[in-house]
């Protein structure tokens, strides 16, 4: 241990001979004698700290070099003046990580510090600081909704009576808070990137000047960003001057809606913003329209028998497994699309027999794109129905309400494995009961009287805690350099010959006319691997038609929703040819739909009421181009939107442009986040972003360091606009930038908003060289640029907490950075996501459901043992080893089950040097990298036993 200590202060203070600012011991010159500056280290924020975890610390100044604290006399007080904590003096040259006793929740304490030297003089007591304690308890159901949810609440009192408002809102994914029309507070990208199904966070926001007198109203938009998404939980607090409090919390009679200005959102692939869909719902003015219905419970809920699993929940497993000769009986009630039930096994998918509208839907094991649709008169939505598989060998014989509707037989072993209930998008079901009998005798049941985790494997509905972090906009940099380009973009949709080509991932494109009522969609079209189409409306996604070379050119037919689990299947189609154009025409009549092929019909469908209603749209993802002849749609007799393709006409389209200039703005450097634009224009004008990291050869936009292909597209509203992505960001230093009518930009209107943990510098590097000074500026805008509410392994592409990463990068992370809250942050998420055998996970930030498909391995998983170790030597606070202490040793105990010679030698590993040029040439022998980190951990848990006084033998 003082080896290691002495080592570590070494490099420290080699460091500091390089490094200006970094802190530094109480040595610092100053001429006012002895001083001393309290803080506390709970959190990067003063306001919402755990009750049970409040740690306090000072800074000195000393005007005498060599001075050393002998003691210290710290003392916290409430706001009336009552002394909460007294610690006396204590002779202690302790400085951090001083933790007052009897504490309260929801209460303001001021508190402050006095030191005694070596000499036995005192600073005397340091400015009066001030932190706010979080509630003990946060008030809430979980609740969902597509995009919008808002609150309408009248004040208990009049507003002069109110003392302060609180906000204590949460979201398993990320969120952004409303009140009365503006966003709460000024950090984004928040909370902290939880594990969903455990615990979520929440940043404390005061509200108090945001109140009005009377009626108010409280709006959260959320986002799929992270899983689970689309949920929020919490609640808003007013505390009143004589000491009465009102709280509004999240339950099903908030109001939900699907319906807002961000018309497209993927962390990755860019957001698309409609200036024109900006409405006032986040005030007590606006007018709820049919598009608002109440929140849904988020998750699982039994009532009165029956289990209602609401949309997108996931799937959920039984723990028992069933083989041989069994019959299952399932009875639920379709509230919304399907009920999907899967057993048995598969590669990668086992079967799943899904309850639908007038049809059973059989999808066989494998990728479940052979799908059966049998007909079955009388199975309805809102109607309960059973159905009943009889599993004989390989047979599987199905019943609905008695009756004999389909017969399957799959290869040997698939019918032999677990059961499971999936919900997706739009999917909605309550669930009766499912039973299995086996030799006449049932050997498994669920009446789903509770939600039985112990039979599946259902999430627990997450707590929630105050957050420690928080992420903001830390710098915004105007472009550098613009230039003008003229070229077409073989990215972009372009005309040629009459034609539309939609090149390979370039995206979703729709029109901007909607249709509604009975409509006919003429087109023809041609691929050389798939063709989406899209028509309708649908959450997250509406209908989509595909054309595809597979199955001897098939029909894919994709219901509303998330197109992966309602998905019909036509191999063989009659006349295709996707070496020529094909002809398609779609029937809309109600809700029925009709789909021909050159002028065969080839399937029908029903669609979930409303659906069929909206704009047309295409679709190109990675490894998907095709080409259009023409488009139209006709009603009654009419054409009414027609499109042949001479151009790319943008007055018809979103996204489309006919005009070859662009323009490239050079930010100077790169970084993560994203851009904004301030600009007024043409109502409908649209503005198309696209990011880069670099530009080619050419000089031109070159985004291989990603295959998001990130872009975004701002469609103006006539006024004054400000487009500011929310849930989107990228790594990137170009953007491209073009107009739906060609026409020039202002760089002005383009800011770059540099988006990192809220962190202080604290280390800084000066010298006469200035390439030294630029490798310096490049790794510290890379540090920054990996530092999200979680230590990510890039910005621009995965965005994932690879724990390897984060292990390299701790320690000159601290150099830097005040990082110890978002260290912290960081860490107790690595506890969370570590299995019950101790096996830790390697890409961290996720539900504990969550198969991530990170192999385990020692190196990697390093950084569980060095954070801790590196927060207690950066901060001298045993606190982060007491936390981890438990699951470090867990973790350690995982990693000797590996030594199965006993020789305390472990050479498994999967990762090995990663991109490593011996590593990728195979000249390296991998397990040499894991059996000195397997001696590493061991060396860094042996010091952090020690200085907790843990036996570690």
């Amino acid at each position: 241990m003082k080896m290691k200590r002495l080592l570590s202060v070494a490099l420290s203070a080699t460091m500091a001979a390089s490094v200006i600012g970094t802190a530094l011991p109480a040595f610092a010159l100053e001429d006012d004698g002895l001083d001393v500056k309290a803080y506390q280290t709970t959190s990067r924020y003063d306001m919402g700290l755990d009750v049970d975890d409040v740690r306090l610390g000072w800074e000195i100044d000393a005007e005498q070099r060599g001075m050393e604290q002998t003691a210290y006399y710290v003392v916290v007080k409430d706001q009336s003046g009552n002394t909460a904590w007294d610690s006396g003096w204590v002779e202690s040259d302790q400085q951090v990580g001083i933790r007052p006793e009897g504490l309260k929740p929801e209460t303001i304490y001021n508190y402050q510090v006095n030191i005694k030297d070596q000499y036995g003089n005192e600073s005397g007591f340091s400015e009066i600081k001030t932190f706010e304690t979080a509630p003990e308890t946060i008030q809430g159901e979980w609740i969902s909704s597509p995009r919008l949810l808002r609150k309408t609440f009248e004040l208990d009192q009049p507003l002069e009576n109110v003392d302060r408002a609180r906000s204590y809102l949460s979201s398993s994914s990320v969120m952004e808070i409303r009140m009365n029309g503006s966003k709460v507070g000024d950090l984004v990208w928040g909370p902290k990137k939880p594990v969903g199904d455990v615990l979520t966070y929440y940043n404390t926001y005061d509200i108090t000047s945001m109140l009005r007198e009377g009626k108010n109203t409280v709006g959260i938009m959320v986002s799929a960003a992270y899983s689970p998404g689309n949920q929020a939980a919490g609640m808003i607090k007013i505390y009143y001057k004589d000491g009465s409090s009102q709280i509004i919390s999240t339950d099903t009679s908030w109001k939900a809606c699907a319906t807002s200005e961000i018309t497209r959102e993927t962390i990755s692939a860019g957001e698309d913003i409609d200036a024109n869909l900006i409405t006032d719902w986040d005030t007590p003015e606006f007018v709820e329209d049919e598009t608002w219905t109440n929140a849904t419970t988020a998750g699982l809920a039994a009532s009165n028998g029956e289990l209602r699993v609401p949309a997108n929940s996931g799937t959920f497993t039984t723990y028992q497994s069933f083989s041989g000769d069994y019959s299952i009986e399932l009875t639920a009630t379709v509230q919304s699309n399907v009920c999907g039930f899967v057993f048995g096994s598969g590669t990668p998918n086992p079967c799943m027999w899904q309850l639908a509208e007038g049809s059973l839907r059989v999808h066989y094991p494998g990728d479940w794109s052979q799908v059966e649709v049998v007909p079955v008169e009388g199975l309805h939505l809102g109607q309960k129905a059973t159905m009943r598989l009889d599993i004989q060998g390989n047979t599987i014989t199905a019943f609905i309400d008695g009756k004999q509707v389909h017969q399957a037989t799959v290869a040997d072993g698939q019918t032999a494995g677990p059961l499971a209930i999936r919900s997706m998008p739009d999917e909605i079901v309550d669930y009766d009961r499912i039973a299995v009998t086996q030799n006449g005798k049932v050997i498994w049941e669920d009446n789903f009287d509770t939600v039985d985790r112990e039979k599946w494997n259902f999430p627990s509905q997450a707590e929630l805690a105050p957050a420690i972090s928080g992420t903001k906009v830390i710098d915004e940099i105007k472009p550098v350099s613009m230039r003008e380009v003229n070229y077409t973009d073989a990215n972009s949709p372009y005309a040629i010959d009459g034609k539309l080509v939609l090149p390979t991932n370039c995206g979703t494109f729709t029109t901007k006319q909607s249709f509604s009522g009975d409509y006919t969609i003429e087109l023809a079209a041609k691929t050389e691997n798939v063709f989406g189409f899209l028509f309708g409306s649908g959450t997250p996604y509406p209908a989509m038609w595909q054309l595809a070379t597979s199955g001897n050119g098939s029909l894919r037919v994709h219901q509303p929703g998330d197109w992966a689990s309602n998905i019909d299947v036509i191999n063989d189609c009659p006349g295709v040819d996707l070496n020529d154009f094909v002809p398609m025409k779609i029937e809309v009549k109600g809700n029925h739909i009709t789909t021909y092929i050159n002028d065969q019909k080839v399937h029908e469908t029903d669609l979930v009421s409303g659906s069929t209603e909206g704009p047309l749209g295409f679709r190109a993802t990675i490894d998907e181009s095709s080409q259009i002849d023409y488009l139209r749609v006709i009603q009654d007799g009419n054409v009414i939107f027609e499109d042949n393709f001479d151009t790319t006409d943008p007055e018809k389209w979103n996204g489309f442009t006919n005009s070859t200039k662009k323009y490239i703005l050079d930010f100077g450097k790169n970084m993560q986040g994203y851009v904004r634009l301030d600009t007024k224009g043409e109502k409908g004008k649209q503005y198309l972003l696209k990011y880069s990291e670099l530009l080619d050869e050419n000089g031109m936009i070159f985004a291989n360091t990603t295959f998001h292909y990130p872009k975004s597209t701002y469609t103006l509203s006539g006024n004054q606009d400000r487009f500011e992505p929310r849930f989107f960001y990228t790594g990137f230093r170009y953007v491209e930038v073009s107009t739906s009518d060609g026409s020039e930009i202002n760089p002005d209107d383009f800011t770059a908003c540099f988006v990192s943990d809220d962190l202080d510098q604290t280390g800084f590097f000066d010298s006469s060289n200035d390439r030294l000074n630029q490798v310096f500026d490049m790794y510290l805008q890379s540090q920054r640029s990996n530092l999200i509410g979680n230590y990510t392994d890039c910005p621009q592409r995965e965005k994932n907490g690879w724990t390897g990463d984060a292990s390299v990068v701790k320690e000159s992370s601290a150099m830097l950075l005040n990082d110890y809250t978002s260290a912290e942050a960081f860490m107790e998420t690595m506890m969370l996501n570590t299995h019950e055998d101790g096996r830790p996970e390697i890409i961290v930030g996720v539900p504990t459901t969550t198969n991530t498909g990170a192999q385990f391995d020692i190196p990697w998983s390093s950084a569980y043992f060095v954070f801790p170790y590196q927060l207690y030597m950066n901060t001298g606070d045993t606190y982060y080893i007491e936390k981890s202490y438990d699951s470090l040793v867990k973790v350690f105990d995982y990693y000797k089950s590996l030594d199965k010679d006993g020789d305390y030698i472990v050479t498994d590993n999967v990762y090995g040097d990663w991109l490593g040029y011996d590593n990728q040439e195979g000249k390296i022998d991998r397990g040499f990298l894991t059996a000195p980190y397997f001696y590493y951990c061991g060396i860094l848990l042996s010091e952090m036993s020690e200085a907790i006084d843990k036996d570690h033998t």
